[in-house]
């Protein structure tokens, strides 16, 4: 056997494992790609998500700052006719019981 020959069943070895070897890692570049691109798509979601909930958190405050105002100014209303109720101002505690 000279130097640097192999007898044929070892070379079809070698050439298997080195089949073998190439396939695992074809197979874990595209494991990898796969689940890279999962990752970008759930970071899109939870982006988009995020966004939503900023919207509708504004969106309630918006609410809650309107409901807050109302019930102020009904409360003041109230209190403007209590007085004038005490004082037997009854037309303006007439008007303020309509307004």
């Amino acid at each position: 056997m000279e130097a640097g020959h192999l007898p044929e069943i070892e070379r079809h070895g070698h050439l298997l494992l080195e089949i073998a070897i190439a396939a695992v890692l074809g197979m874990t570049a595209v494991a990898t790609a796969f689940s890279a691109y999962q990752a970008g798509k759930s970071e899109r979601q939870t982006v988009a998500h995020y966004n939503e909930g900023i919207r509708d958190s504004s969106l309630s405050t918006d609410v809650l700052l309107e409901a807050e105002q109302t019930l102020a100014s009904d409360q003041a209303i109230f209190l403007e006719y209590a007085k004038a109720a005490q004082a037997d101002n009854i037309a303006l505690a007439g008007y303020l019981l309509r307004t």
